[in-house]
């Protein structure tokens, strides 16, 4: 993604070096960010140095922002704008219907990010032992009551429709079955009437063969 400014996207091998640099100059562990790179959506400038960079974490249509990192915390703000953008693309293209984080700058809560509150059940047992509950943010992407009903509605309409079809399917076996039980018993009485015509026109037909 390029907006001009900055190149936005996701972080490959190529830019490992830069980014485990960037996490030991801030005390992050190295291996952490090793072990999630693929996680990690990047800000670089136009002659590729790592400007920034926080990892997004997806389990299930939750995903959980972390691990921020920025070379100048004086450009933090325009930096987290691009990626939050980009972030939302990934939101709605992967059908997230709530996102979470324990970062703490007044950023997020500026986008919509509130104290969990009454939706820490709603919380990935994944992510619920990581720190203290009043540390964390959501922002509600989707209406996931609605999703699931329309989830549930669609399950029900192709179980119909499967039913419908099998249905359909079995009526056709039974159709073929009964016709060809009938073929077969027209068959055997086709062949049971032939031969009595046989036998009780054998003398004729013995005659007619001794002319």
């Amino acid at each position: 993604m390029d907006n001009g400014t900055y190149l936005i996207s996701r972080a490959t091998l190529d830019e490992l070096a830069q980014l485990t640099a960037l996490a030991k100059s801030l005390d992050i562990e190295v291996a952490f960010v090793e072990r999630h790179l693929t996680d990690f959506q990047l800000a670089k400038s136009h002659d590729g140095k790592l400007l920034g960079a926080i990892a997004l974490e997806i389990v299930g249509l939750h995903a959980r922002l972390h691990s921020e990192m920025f070379v100048d915390f004086g450009i933090s703000d325009p930096l987290r704008a691009e990626l939050w953008t980009r972030i939302q693309s990934i939101a709605k293209s992967r059908g997230l219907t709530r996102l979470w984080t324990q970062e703490s700058s007044l950023f997020w809560k500026h986008q919509g990010f509130e104290p969990i509150g009454k939706v820490m059940d709603l919380l990935p047992q994944n992510w619920s032992a990581l720190e203290s509950p009043e540390k964390w943010l959501t922002i509600q992407l989707r209406d996931e009551e609605a999703l699931k009903t329309a989830l549930e509605k669609e399950f029900t309409r192709l179980k119909q429709e499967d039913e419908i079809t099998n249905g359909d399917s079995l009526r056709g076996v039974y159709l073929f079955k009964n016709f060809a039980i009938f073929l077969s018993a027209l068959v055997v009485v086709i062949g049971i009437a032939f031969c009595i015509y046989i036998l009780r026109n054998l003398p004729v037909i013995s005659r007619f063969f001794h002319k």
